[in-house]
């Protein structure tokens, strides 16, 4: 089998040659003649072909030039496909990373439909809260401010959660300036109380951002806005009074600053009254406390010093806030005592203001704000100024009548008396 495979798989030429060698002399002379006769006949059988077939040649030409031409053509195609692939990976990348953009929205998209009623509950946060400030709602406010806040701090990443939190905290700066305006107007104890708890609640809302904040700095600030605002209503005050007449200047204004300094300074220590009675009745048992047994716990004794001494700082420097602005108002008084009272001319003008100013300083004295000893000096200036004025204009008088007065010789005292006895 194998013999016979490899004989059927040789060429042609091979099989010639082997039949070749089996023929004798004769068929071996003969083989020539018969080759050329046999050549002959397949060109003319080749040109009888070519003759009846020549369409079939001539539209396999044609086949074949169109062939290589659209190969020709493939070739460019993807010569040029080739060379656009890198715009269509980036296409593709692009396509997939919007593709996956969108969906990320459209998810977000589907959260907030679901949410739908808390996201405009929460969006209304900030146009309610003003509204509440409009009205005068603080508490409200202050609580939709505390609110978003919690809000803000579990959602940061959120744009509109933090756009609802610049939104209250809008909202809060107004409300803080319209309690600032109320301080700084006519208002009585109650107000001030409520318009300084508010006030507080705002700067203890936005100490719970900040850790380590020092609570008793923002209560001495908190005291220190106070004090500003009530002093720019006392000004306020003053520059209201007409200053044409100095009597009924120096009048009203003497009891501008008797009232008002004693409301404001009444006013803050009611209201800052606790604070203030604080380090003094830790003062009072510091003896006891120092000689107490040390067997307590170490923090715990640690706590109370600590408490202790800020409550001491507290104190001290409250009063002494409240202290300066005491004399900064008796120092204004006393700059308007000294501008007016050089306009009163006569005397029963300067004791009436000395009266009425004693009469304000003694008042004051009430509350820990007498200046009578300030007093003096300046009207004893002015009563100076006023006599040297009184002299002034009688010695001008006494000249003019001097000048034009007309003037008789007198007899002398011996032709006097000796005129007198005759008589």
């Amino acid at each position: 089998m194998a013999a016979t495979d490899r004989a059927s798989a040789l060429p042609a030429d091979d099989s010639y040659l082997s039949d070749l060698l089996s023929y004798g002399v004769e068929r071996l002379n003969e083989e020539p003649d018969r080759l050329a006769s046999e050549r002959q006949r397949a060109e003319r059988r080749a040109r009888q072909a070519a003759v009846e077939h020549y369409r079939a040649f001539v539209g396999a030409a044609e086949c074949y030039a169109t062939v290589r031409r659209e190969v020709a053509g493939i070739e460019r195609g993807l010569e040029a496909m080739r060379a656009s692939l890198p715009t269509l990976r980036a296409g593709c990348e692009a396509f997939a990373t919007e593709a996956a953009d969108i969906s990320r929205a459209r998810a977000k998209t589907r959260d907030a439909a679901a949410d739908q009623a808390a996201l405009l509950d929460a969006l209304e946060i900030p146009a309610l809260q003003d509204t509440c400030v409009r009205h005068g709602n603080y508490d409200e406010a202050l609580d939709l401010e505390a609110h978003v806040a919690k809000f803000v701090a579990s959602a940061h990443s959120v744009p509109a959660a933090r756009l609802i939190g610049r939104g209250a905290e809008r909202s809060v700066r107004d409300a803080v300036a319209r309690l600032l305006a109320k301080l700084r107007a006519p208002a009585t104890l109650p107000e001030c109380l409520r318009v300084v708890g508010h006030l507080r609640r705002a700067m203890r809302t936005g100490l719970s951002a900040d850790a380590y904040s020092d609570a008793s700095d923002d209560e001495v600030i908190l005291r220190r806005v106070f004090l500003r605002c009530r002093a720019r209503f006392v000004r306020d005050r003053v520059d209201e009074l007409d200053r044409t007449d100095a009597r009924d200047f120096f009048r009203r204004r003497t009891d501008a600053a008797r009232t008002h300094v004693f409301d404001v300074v009444t006013q803050y220590r009611a209201i800052f009254a606790d604070e203030d009675e604080e380090p003094e009745s830790s003062n009072a048992p510091e003896s006891s406390s120092a000689a107490a047994p040390r067997g307590g716990p170490e923090g715990y004794s640690v706590g109370v010093d600590d408490s202790r001494r800020a409550s001491n700082s507290l104190s001290l420097a409250s009063s002494s806030l409240l202290a300066e602005w005491c004399s900064s108002r008796v120092d204004e008084y006393l700059a308007d005592l000294e501008a007016t009272l050089p306009r009163l001319e006569d005397g029963a003008a300067l004791a009436a203001a000395e009266e009425h100013a004693r009469y304000c300083a003694t008042s004051l004295g009430r509350v820990g704000v007498d200046f009578r000893a300030e007093l003096a000096r300046p009207f004893e200036r002015a009563a100076e100024a006023a006599i040297d004025a009184t002299l002034d204009r009688a010695a001008s008088a006494f000249e003019r009548e001097a000048r034009e007065g007309r003037w008789t010789s007198m007899p002398s005292a011996a032709v006097a008396a000796e005129q007198a006895a005759e008589e």
